[in-house]
């Protein structure tokens, strides 16, 4: 019990630091879901060999995203100094609104992975992320400040500054710490600075607009509590100039010998919000090797934002 408790101070050590839950980039709910979305350290740093991550958000019915993601680890080939190193990338569509509001943003994610202490003591990993967005709107369906005459409040045919398509890149830094405590319990605790640049474009006129700069912790352990059940605890903390969001929760897994390998039920707690309930499930894929994972997960709203219809993520 002792050495249970151990492992989840790990994991939920810094739960108790956010007071607010509001962000300003796009968030997900569960890190296990999109770790490369977290953290690029994580690209190629898993048990096989290619790993495919898809996710589908929908949040107040008018809110929608999408996120693509793909990595491995290179071959032994490219192995320098004693590390490997990884690779990775990440397509993601948002889109908000009726106006079809919204940014594509291509993200590639290098990755070095060195063993500093043997046997698994210490393991560590770094990660950058390249990337580039488009962030654009609906013309048709907006109608700018610039098209209406201040006195008289009429529109003003031909006189459009308002910006369609416009284009700014990016870069962040991550780093993550493996170890594995007592022999056992293996622990992830990652840390990553977001828009280093601090970059961005308005859609009106040629305006400039700096994003602030948003830090995530990531953490996250394996408690095996006998040969079937698992627990999966995992902590986010992201924090974006005055805003934070921490969510901190499990998943319970039950695994078996034979198809479906596993299934999973979990809760977590997006702090001072939500209630997040979750389940998934592992099956066979298209070769005796390869798991596929489905889960889906749904966010009751406990803060006032409870009022607005039809939040789920």
């Amino acid at each position: 019990m002792k050495l249970i408790i151990k492992s989840l101070i790990v994991v939920f050590v810094f739960a108790g630091i956010a007071t607010k839950t509001y962000s300003q980039d796009l968030h997900l709910s569960q890190f296990d879901a999109a770790p490369l979305f977290f953290n690029p350290a994580l690209s190629g740093n898993f048990d096989g060999i290619h790993r495919f991550i898809g996710n589908y958000k929908s949040q107040w019915k008018t809110y929608n995203s999408v996120l693509l993601s793909y990595d491995r680890m290179l071959p032994e080939k490219f192995n320098v100094a004693g590390g490997k190193f990884g690779v990775g990338g990440i397509v993601t569509r948002d889109q908000a609104g009726e106006t079809s509001y919204g940014y594509t943003q291509i993200k590639f994610l290098p990755s070095y992975h060195v063993p500093i202490i043997p046997n698994d003591i210490l393991y560590l990993s770094a990660g950058l992320d390249f990337t580039a967005t488009q962030n654009g709107i609906d013309k048709t369906k907006v109608l700018p400040g610039s098209q209406i005459d201040p006195e008289t409040g009429e529109y003003i045919m031909g006189y459009d500054n308002l910006n369609t398509n416009v284009w700014y890149f990016d870069m962040a830094a991550g780093v993550n710490a493996y170890t594995l405590v007592k022999g056992i319990y293996p622990v992830n605790l990652g840390i990553t600075l977001v828009h280093l640049l601090k970059p961005g474009k308005s859609l009106v006129g040629q305006s400039q607009v700096n994003n602030p700069r948003r830090f995530n912790i990531n953490a996250n352990t394996v408690i095996k509590i006998d040969s079937n059940i698992s627990l999966l605890p995992s902590l986010i903390w992201l924090k974006q100039k005055p805003s934070d969001e921490v969510n901190v929760g499990t998943f319970a897994r039950y695994s078996f010998k034979t198809s479906p390998y596993a299934v999973y039920l979990g809760t977590w707690w997006r702090i001072n919000d939500a209630v997040i309930v979750g389940a998934a499930i592992d099956f066979p894929g298209f070769q005796p090797n390869h798991v596929v994972n489905f889960g889906i997960s749904y966010d009751f709203t406990a803060s006032t934002f409870n009022k607005s219809s039809g939040w789920s993520t």
